[in-house]
């Protein structure tokens, strides 16, 4: 991705077992070195 630039990232989240809400960390690392990584939270609901 160029500086600047967009995308997307897919993620997936295995809920076996799992219900009501839930939420799931995941580190993303980059080549930038003012911000080497950062944590994205995803919350759902599983029904």
């Amino acid at each position: 991705m160029k500086p600047g630039g967009e995308g997307y990232i897919e993620v997936t989240v295995d809920t076996t077992g799992s219900s009501g809400r839930i939420s799931k960390a995941f580190e993303i690392t980059t080549n930038d070195p003012e911000n080497e990584s950062i944590i994205l939270t995803v919350f759902g609901e599983v029904k």
